[in-house]
């Protein structure tokens, strides 16, 4: 299907603009002095998001043991979203924040795939689109997290806002072009069984 969609013309994403590099780099520099407050979230996150987020399910049963449909729709999102989001990479090739201020001194040694769009950002968007459709009254909340963790790379000084913008709108594309196929839309009944406590969520 990600073949098809970038072929085809369904998902197109306009290049970084030169004109907001100048704001960019100010702004990231700026949210460096939050790093200290925010290492915690920060390297927690860089390990896995998808915990807190599956969190807001409010079980302690696995969700990759408990609840296979589940599994299976994010499953189904991410590897519909990764050759998007690099071939988005590639064809961009756009420098990280650090190849311009050396002296940024990001939390992480620099990724070795460009910077745009920012693939946490993408990411965790795209996960909570789609807990999201399962669970309505909780996507704001899922949203919200994912604005967190997409904010929490920008402080971490690995990407920019302009990254950052791009990967939520990617999401955004995916999830739609996803949602249309019946074989991944079907699924959603199917996962939201799996969680009977929060069946009045939905």
């Amino acid at each position: 299907m990600p073949a098809d969609w970038l072929s085809a013309g369904r998902i197109t994403l306009a290049a970084p603009l030169p004109a907001r590099l100048a704001g960019d780099l100010q702004l990231i520099e700026s949210l460096a002095t939050q790093r200290d407050a925010k290492i915690q979230a920060i390297t927690t996150q860089a390990e896995s998001f998808t915990a807190p987020m599956f969190g807001l399910l409010r079980s302690t049963r696995s969700v990759s043991l408990d609840a296979p449909v589940t599994m299976q729709m994010v499953n189904e999102a991410f590897n519909d979203l990764f050759p998007v989001l690099f071939y988005f990479k590639s064809e961009y090739n756009a420098a990280r924040p650090v190849s311009y201020v050396p002296s940024l001194n990001p939390v992480f040694a620099k990724p070795g795939h460009p910077t745009y769009p920012s693939g946490h950002a993408a990411q965790s968007r795209l996960i909570a689109l789609t807990l999201g459709a399962m669970f309505n009254a909780l996507e704001l909340q899922w949203l919200a997290m994912a604005d967190e963790i997409a904010l929490n790379r920008e402080i971490a000084g690995v990407h920019f806002r302009a990254d950052t913008e791009a990967g939520q709108q990617l999401a955004d594309r995916v999830f739609i072009l996803l949602m249309a196929q019946p074989a991944f839309s079907r699924l959603l009944p199917l996962a939201r069984a799996e969680w009977p406590e929060i069946a009045h969520l939905r």
